[in-house]
């Protein structure tokens, strides 16, 4: 079949125990060099491209994505031809409550990786009984690029949050009544 690696923040294949975890999973670093890796390889690289800012988005009244300042991802795709599958898991930002807090937020953005406070079922980290739904959309076809303008770079990015926001109404399950936003 076909392989998927996730790729996760270098400093948490640092970190002791998680480190491991990581590794026994074939998780790589989320750098360039370690996806173009996995993509010379014949495999997929599963990225989430929101990041550290995407955590601390409040998610109460919408699902929200930060998106529209992520061009790293695709002009990587354009560079190495690699077409983009959009997926979205619904029901994920109901399973834990974070709390919000701008010092926690700073601190992860120095040191590039988040520290969140968060609890679930009476109040420990158990999640709340919440169904959860991933879905896949149809490829975003990138044509090969060694060297893309701002203007292709950001043409591809339009199509890709066109074809999250097309996925996201075409499959969002009767229980999500929350709008769809991109940051």
């Amino acid at each position: 079949g076909h392989k998927v690696s996730g790729v996760v923040a270098s400093v948490l294949l640092n970190t002791p125990v998680l480190r491991h975890f990581y590794y026994a999973t074939g998780t790589r670093s989320a750098d360039a060099q370690s996806i173009k890796g996995i993509l010379k390889e014949g495999g997929s690289a599963a990225v989430v491209v929101g990041g550290i800012a995407e955590m601390f988005l409040d998610t109460s009244d919408a699902e929200r994505i930060y998106l529209k300042q992520r061009k790293g991802f695709v002009k990587l795709a354009l560079r190495e031809g690699a077409h983009i599958v959009p997926v979205f898991f619904f029901g994920n930002t109901k399973t834990l409550t974070k709390l919000d807090s701008p010092l926690l937020r700073t601190i992860s953005r120095k040191i590039k990786m988040s520290i969140v406070l968060f609890y679930g079922r009476w109040g420990l980290p158990i999640p709340h009984r919440h169904p959860i739904k991933m879905v896949s959309g149809k490829h975003v076809r990138v044509e090969q690029c060694d060297e893309p303008s701002d203007e292709l770079v950001d043409q591809t990015l339009k199509r890709v949050m066109t074809a999250i926001v097309e996925l996201y109404d075409k499959h969002r399950p009767e229980w999500e009544k929350r709008p769809l936003v991109i940051e």
